[in-house]
């Protein structure tokens, strides 16, 4: 695994014409700086940024590896749940959660109906969403796009596992 270190390098276009002070490992995608991650200093060179490509590895790894474990690998918690800071399961919303619920359940229900039905009738009964508003046709497309999530199973870069998160709903088996 290469790394990238702070260097001055001289570009005409994407052309790299020269380097200034410092260690110049060229390690960029193609082999060479990625002009992206560079500035101009003002003296008619550019200063790469400092990249780590070993400690973007090191964190892909280990998300990956938590996922294996069903573990949430991070981000903003689905509705339904809450993400508390040093666990390492998401907990159970229960006040969202039967907003997930009823979600599911209009669907089986009224399976031809809109997203933007499903959401008028949410928030005609008096569902939220996670931040207290209304729902849109687009936050009722996020839910039913996490079925699996719903049914315990974690999906994180091609790794699947049954979670450590409870379940809020279950699969409907059908014979």
């Amino acid at each position: 695994m290469q790394e990238i270190r702070c260097f001055l390098v001289a570009y005409e276009g994407d052309q790299e014409i020269g380097c200034r002070a410092g260690q110049h490992c060229g390690a960029g995608s193609l082999g060479r700086p990625n002009p992206k991650a560079s500035f101009n200093d003002g003296s008619g060179f550019c200063r790469v940024r400092e990249v780590s490509l070993i400690t973007t590895s090191r964190l892909s790894s280990g998300r990956k590896t938590k996922a294996r474990q069903g573990g949430y690998a991070g981000g903003k918690a689905p509705i339904g749940y809450k993400a508390e800071r040093d666990d390492k399961a998401l907990t159970l919303d229960e006040e969202k959660a039967s907003t997930v619920r009823r979600v599911f359940e209009l669907r089986y229900e009224k399976h031809d109906a809109s997203l933007k039905k499903i959401a008028d009738i949410l928030s005609g009964e008096g569902y939220t969403t996670k931040e207290g508003r209304q729902f849109h046709p687009m936050q009722v497309k996020r839910i039913l796009d996490r079925k699996a999530f719903y049914e315990g199973i974690y999906r994180y870069s091609g790794v699947e596992a049954e979670g450590q998160h409870q379940a809020i709903i279950w699969p409907v088996i059908h014979l």
